[in-house]
């Protein structure tokens, strides 16, 4: 197992992005094929309803929901880590969230964007078709999962990053 990574790092930013919209992470696009186990998030304000779904493209602005978890109520004011969670990932795929009420941490210059479908609403449904055409471009906000490939070993030993044991590197190694 390798770890995956997808959307923006939970971290406090200047600006906050609202409720009731489906927000697309333009930046940082998952690096492997596996689970998500792991949101991070940085809420504002507290947030109600709060969903999450891994999304791929179809054609032009147009993504599909391969997977979702809905997580409810989120605390604001600092990182918060939402586990376990198994959510399906796949190379390339894209993180949105959506949530009912609150504010989640966003920044407005540097980053590739956000996009959503035009108007209010939850388009975190899993196989469901959106076109998100609309975008807040340099955008991004504190919304971040974790996880692992499917098989092997994750270079992980109780907690604690291995690069190579007895001369051996994690990619060597599967099944453990």
């Amino acid at each position: 197992m390798a770890l995956i990574d997808i959307g923006g790092d939970a971290i406090g930013r200047p600006v906050a992005a609202g409720a009731l919209f489906t927000d697309l992470i333009m930046d940082n696009a998952a690096d492997g094929d596996g689970t998500i186990d792991a949101i991070e998030v940085w809420a504002a304000t507290n947030l109600t309803g709060f969903k999450v779904g891994t999304f791929f493209l179809i054609s032009g602005t147009t993504y599909e929901c391969r997977d979702l978890e809905s997580i409810g109520n989120v605390t604001s004011g600092s990182k918060q880590t939402i586990t376990p969670l198994t959510m399906d990932v796949t190379t390339n795929d894209l993180l949105a969230a959506y949530w009912a009420t609150g504010t989640v941490e966003r920044t407005q210059s540097g980053f590739a964007g956000l996009r959503w479908p035009g108007g209010q609403g939850d388009f975190i449904t899993a196989a469901l078709q959106s076109n998100f055409s609309s975008i807040l471009s340099g955008d991004i906000m504190s919304v971040y999962g974790t996880g692992t490939t499917a098989g092997g070993w994750a270079g992980e030993y109780c907690g604690v990053a291995v690069a190579e044991f007895d001369g051996v590197t994690p990619a060597e190694i599967d099944g453990v």
